[in-house]
């Protein structure tokens, strides 16, 4: 609109301001804003751990076996491991193919010792699990100590398994994973390992059933006996 004054011609504007257009902006502008947040969160790249060649099963993983891969975020699974640290010096419960992201249920949850230990057994032994409630063993027992099974049964005192070795009284899921040599499904944290010859330890588990009472005796004979009750 033109005004004529003293001065000249002055312009003034007068602009109307629309109540629907202004929260159409500003929903407008939070949309935009959601759908920015909504695709950063998908398309975010992150870092997953992955084999740098195939792994067999039971290959302790090593620093230049593994690498960190980039993928988006909307691609990662919740189980996959997100650094190198968290997988050297483990074990694959199966084999791992390169570049694949590596999962935690793919690793086994046990320490080197025992791998170790069933890395290195004979062609005719086994690693066996006995029920804790049921074995009386030596505080003095240390991992690699030579014992004899004394199983107390109603015929008498059956001496089993000479020369077999004490792995620990606590074990992990190994013994399931790898080698199902229990009868009595699953070991649980309340168990006792052995590793012994083959026949050795089908007795030893046989007998385990019906006898009222298991004991493991150290074969040195500088030991002094101190059971756990």
């Amino acid at each position: 609109m033109l005004r004529r004054s003293k001065k000249g011609i002055k312009t003034a504007f007068k602009v109307k301001t629309n109540p629907l257009l202004l929260i159409s902006l500003l929903l407008v502008i939070i949309s935009g804003f959601g759908i920015y947040q909504a695709f950063n969160s998908v398309m975010q790249p992150v870092t997953v751990v992955v084999p740098t060649k195939d792994i067999d099963a039971l290959e302790k993983i090593s620093e230049s076996d593994v690498a960190v891969k980039k993928i988006a975020k909307r691609d990662l699974h919740p189980l996959a491991y997100r650094s190198v640290e968290q997988v050297i010096g483990k074990y694959p419960r199966m084999p791992l193919t390169k570049g694949e992201p590596i999962l935690n249920t793919k690793l086994l949850n046990t320490n080197d010792d025992l791998v170790e230990t069933f890395e290195t057994l004979k062609p005719n032994e086994v690693i066996i699990a006995l029920d804790r409630d049921d074995v009386r063993i030596p505080s003095i027992l240390k991992k690699g100590d030579l014992v004899t099974v004394m199983a107390v049964t109603p015929e008498g005192v059956l001496e089993l398994g000479v020369g077999s070795k004490y792995l620990s009284a606590s074990v992990s899921n190994i013994v399931a994973d790898i080698s199902s040599v229990s009868t009595k499904g699953s070991p649980a944290e309340e168990e006792v390992l052995l590793v012994c010859e083959r026949n050795e330890g089908k007795k030893i588990l046989q007998h385990s059933l019906t006898a009222d009472i298991i004991y493991i005796m150290p074969e040195q004979p500088d030991y002094v006996l101190d059971y756990k009750k």
